[in-house]
């Protein structure tokens, strides 16, 4: 995780900028807050879907595609971006975009920067890699980042991982891997996706969010995504629990 990523595409969209690699699409750069009618759109509605938020810890800013979506559902939570590829950032700043605040930029490796921050009461892996020609995870989100994030969740915080097919190991292995280090959890499958979204807390003993059963957690997300004007609200599907490996 300490390699810069390759050179990221920019092509001009008319809300703003699309960022790409190897032919997949990276993050939509928003001039104004709104939705992406992606998973992007997903993983806004997801954090949201727990106690009230003070600080939100995205791990992968891209082209702040999950920051316009929150702040277009007045999330006013601060959030506390990293990523080693400031492409996406200098767009905004750039462009001037007052509405990222309150908003702290980290150029650094997420997993170093993680291990010396503070709590959150959202931390959100939205990490990615180039690799033989496709993107891909990082190891880190599968092995490192699940205990490390799980140590700087605030009680009753919520883990999301925005996650690709894990080579080598398939969805089943990959998804037990986190909940053996960070809890069970939720998963979010999307029709128009592969990406899954792991959403987990750091309540070990319980078998969803706090509070939370797939079927209000499936609610929750579709009132936000119909409220953000998402074309995913009637695209996502909540399943069941993951179970640690053994």
């Amino acid at each position: 995780m300490t390699a810069l990523p390759a050179t990221t595409s920019i092509r001009r969209t008319r809300r703003g900028w699309r960022l790409s690699q190897h032919g997949t699409v990276l993050s939509e750069v928003l001039r104004q807050p709104g939705p992406t009618h992606s998973v992007f759109d997903v993983l806004a509605a997801a954090c949201l879907t727990g106690p009230p938020v003070q600080d939100i810890a995205l791990l992968g800013f891209g082209g702040g595609s999950v920051v316009a979506a929150l702040r277009a559902l007045g999330c006013q939570a601060h959030i506390h971006a990293v990523d080693l590829d400031p492409t996406g950032f200098d767009l905004l700043r750039d462009a001037g975009a007052p509405w990222l605040q309150p908003f702290s930029w980290h150029h650094a490796d997420a997993v170093e920067w993680l291990r010396s921050s503070g709590r959150f009461d959202v931390i959100l892996d939205d990490l990615s890699i180039p690799q033989g020609g496709d993107v891909e995870k990082p190891n880190a989100s599968w092995d490192t980042l699940p205990a490390l994030v799980a140590r700087h969740l605030r009680p009753n915080g919520i883990a999301l991982f925005n996650l690709l097919r894990p080579a080598g190991r398939g969805w089943t292995r990959g998804m037990a891997d986190i909940a053996s280090k960070l809890g069970n959890g939720l998963v979010i499958h999307l029709d128009d996706f592969e990406n899954r979204i792991l959403v987990s807390s750091r309540c070990r003993e319980q078998l969803t969010i706090p509070g939370l059963d797939p079927r209000t957690f499936g609610n929750t997300i579709r009132s936000h995504l119909r409220t953000l004007g998402s074309l995913q609200r009637k695209r996502v599907k909540i399943r069941g629990s993951t179970r640690p490996a053994r």
